[in-house]
């Protein structure tokens, strides 16, 4: 039986609706309401099934209830202090092995440049382009365990 997560909205281990087939289930980890909802949305209409956790606690938990394929969060999910970001990113890590996870963030790549040793596939800049996204997405999915080599993927240079 699936279990309903608070606050995501959806059980993940039922059918994800939406436009298409369905390829690849995707937990998107994003505090901002606004801006989960709008990638959330723009994913699945490129046939993703997406289940937005708002916290760490939540991503989490979808993780532990469903089966999924890609992690994409924000660095600093919950405004937490910048010397706080290792702890919640390797909970989230932690959690989601051994799936591939996208580190987004809108703050300087010299405060990550050690994403790939701590078990992270990819960085990517905030703000970026739907189809950077997608793109660091399907290199993902078709080789999970490779990582990326540059330390920061700059939307404009995917």
């Amino acid at each position: 039986m699936a279990r309903f997560i608070p606050n995501i909205g959806i059980c993940p281990n039922e059918e994800v609706q939406h436009v298409g087939t369905s390829q690849h289930k995707v937990v998107l980890i994003e505090d901002d309401q606004d801006i989960g909802a709008l990638i959330a949305e723009l994913l699945r209409g490129e046939n993703y099934g997406v289940v937005h956790a708002t916290s760490v606690q939540e991503g989490v938990t979808a993780l532990a209830a469903g089966e999924f394929d890609l992690i994409i969060t924000d660095a600093f999910v919950n405004h937490l202090e910048p010397s706080s970001k290792w702890t919640q990113l390797e909970q989230i890590r932690d959690a989601a092995q051994p799936l591939p996870t996208i580190i987004c963030t809108a703050h300087a790549p010299t405060e990550f440049t050690d994403y790939a040793d701590r078990g992270f596939a990819a960085l990517l800049a905030k703000p970026f382009d739907l189809d950077d996204l997608l793109t660091l997405m399907e290199r993902l999915l078709k080789n999970p365990t490779a990582k990326q080599t540059s330390s920061y993927k700059n939307p404009s240079t995917l």
